[in-house]
């Protein structure tokens, strides 16, 4: 095989390596994720969030998934919201489940019985249901009836076609109308309303946990996704791949340069 040939063939594996970074529905592992580093303007670390025993949701910013983890408590329900507090089905959001399908159970959300179908409007993404089917895997992510194991949304928020543009509202709490909101009456259970610092309710979503009256707030981390060894591997011998065809390319053309000379 040629190096023009090689660098090609490394050229197409790294595109591949790359798409299998692309977003999916179904369990996921918080070890692929990169918290930002910092704190909230209420001081406490992103790391601290995350490893802490209250829910927490991760909106990855490099592909536009959501995710959930409920930490091992029964969630019997959950509601994301954007921009606002109160929304309704015509309010304009970013939510467009454009790559994982709308009112999907088993791919939006865990399978499971619903007493109505869930919510996958614009500015809104939530559920509630009677009893999920135990399991992890890509349509399951209960282990006795409830949202109690980590779950992937799946792509809510597009980044391609301008969708870049929804993604950086989304994670951006302190402009006004922008950002995950959450309303913060009836509060019984995980982070007060300004736990974060952006405001009440701002950077929060929230939930219902099984057997406990009223709800809680759960913060909503912004993440990006953690290349796997192999796609950083595969990344720099495509790039060598191209520089040594590069360079006997300019070789060649020196070359006959000094003949015509």
């Amino acid at each position: 095989m040629t190096l023009h040939n090689l660098s090609k063939t490394f050229l197409a594996l790294v595109l591949v390596a790359c798409g299998s970074l692309t977003a999916s529905a179904g369990t996921f592992s918080i070890a692929n994720l990169s918290l930002p580093s910092g704190t909230t303007p209420n001081g406490t670390s992103w790391s601290t969030l995350s490893s802490g025993s209250i829910p927490v949701a991760y909106f990855n910013i490099s592909t536009g998934e959501l995710q959930i983890d409920p930490k091992g408590k029964a969630l019997s329900s959950f509601s994301f919201k954007y921009g606002a507090s109160l929304v309704s089905g015509t309010t304009n959001g970013p939510f467009t489940y454009s790559q994982i399908g709308a009112n999907a159970a088993g791919v939006v959300v865990p399978a499971g019985t619903y007493p109505f179908a869930p919510t996958t409007d614009k500015a809104q993404l939530a559920a509630a249901f009677y009893f999920l089917t135990s399991g992890t895997s890509s349509t399951n992510a209960s282990s006795a009836g409830y949202l109690d194991v980590p779950w992937s949304f799946g792509i809510v928020a597009p980044t391609a076609t301008g969708g870049a543009t929804w993604t950086s509202a989304l994670v951006d709490s302190s402009t006004s109308g922008e950002g995950f909101r959450s309303t913060t009456s009836n509060l019984t259970t995980g982070f007060t309303a300004n736990y974060l610092g952006y405001g009440n309710g701002v950077g929060l979503f929230d939930y219902t946990v099984n057997g406990v009256s009223g709800k809680g707030l759960g913060a909503v981390i912004p993440v990006q996704a953690v290349p796997e060894p192999s796609t950083i591997v595969l990344a720099g011998l495509g790039v060598a791949a191209v520089g040594i065809t590069q360079m006997r390319r300019r070789r060649k053309q020196a070359s006959i340069a000094t003949s015509a000379a």
